[in-house]
C-alpha cells in the first residue's frame, strides 16, 4: 500500500463516505463499506507495526 499519510487520507474519505452509505446505501453497499474500512484498519496496523519494527499480527 502507499505511504502512511496516504492511508490516513483514504481512511478519512471512506469514513465520510460511510456516513452517507449507512444513511442511504443498499445493504450490499453497507457490507462492502464495512469490509473496506476493516481492510484499511488492517493496513494502518501493518504500517504502524513496520514503523515500530514489530512483526505485523494482522
Amino acid at each position: 500500500m502507499g505511504e502512511p499519510d496516504q492511508i490516513e487520507v483514504i481512511a478519512q474519505a471512506c469514513i465520510e463516505a460511510n456516513d452517507l452509505i449507512q444513511e442511504s446505501g443498499t445493504d450490499m453497499m453497507k457490507t462492502i463499506m464495512r469490509v473496506l474500512l476493516f481492510e484499511i484498519g488492517q493496513e494502518i496496523a501493518r504500517q504502524q507495526a513496520d514503523l515500530r519494527g514489530e512483526p505485523a499480527r494482522v
